[in-house]
């Protein structure tokens, strides 16, 4: 007799590490003087994490120039065609990241003391950094759960068959590559995402949310 059984669990998991992403900002009607402003703000980020003997090196992943204009309706620029809007400032933008041991603690340090000004805005994702433990714990559970349900249906054919003695024919396990990421949304302290509220609250109050490992195996079985 043939049994195909499908087996599935899931387990919460603390992240371990997180990904920094930390936005410089710099405006001015002179670009010199607004890329000296993200240039400042580097150098106190730099510092930070020098000073908190973070070993890891600051990325730039992104490095933008704009320009500002004055904004003009579309019923005014349709009435004067030849109106050339004038220049308002020019805007530097500077993301960094920067990936390490989850440290919720040193986060709101940051912001306490770098992101407090509106030039300087940071982001977190928390991660697990080698999921292959917790997944691998994860797949036994679905293998057991696959093993208690086809035990269960060879007892009503052979009731009296010795759950010991039944071994699989085949296993597939269903890899799933997942992102294993969650969010702790921030910015300096007069931004949208990240309120005094919270901004005072205890950093060990802070938790990040659990990732979710799910797995499934597909099973064969002759008894």
């Amino acid at each position: 007799m043939e049994i195909n059984v499908k087996g599935s669990a899931s387990q919460l998991v603390d992240p371990d590490y997180m990904t920094c992403r930390i936005s410089l900002f710099g405006v001015s009607a002179e670009k010199e003087l607004a890329e000296a402003s993200v240039l400042s703000s580097y150098d106190k980020v730099k510092e930070f994490f020098e000073s908190n003997e973070i070993t890891e090196s600051l990325r730039t992943s992104s490095y933008v120039i704009s320009e500002e204009y004055e904004k003009v309706s579309k019923k005014f620029a349709d009435e004067n065609p030849n109106y050339k809007p004038k220049f308002l400032a020019f805007h530097v933008t500077q993301v960094l990241v920067i990936d390490i041991p989850m440290d919720i603690k040193l986060v709101m340090n940051f912001i306490n003391n770098v992101a407090k000004v509106k030039e300087v805005q940071i982001s977190v994702e928390y991660y697990i950094k080698d999921k292959t433990e917790a997944q691998t714990a994860v797949m036994l559970k679905a293998f057991e759960k696959a093993k208690e349900k086809a035990v269960a249906l060879a007892k009503k054919v052979k009731p009296f068959i010795n759950a010991e003695v039944i071994e699989p024919t085949m296993v597939s396990y269903v890899i799933h590559d997942y992102n294993h990421r969650s969010n702790f949304r921030g910015c300096n302290l007069d931004g949208a995402y990240f309120g005094a509220s919270l901004a005072n609250k205890v950093a060990d109050s802070i938790e990040p949310q659990k990732i979710s490992i799910s797995e499934e195996v597909i099973t064969k079985w002759e008894v």
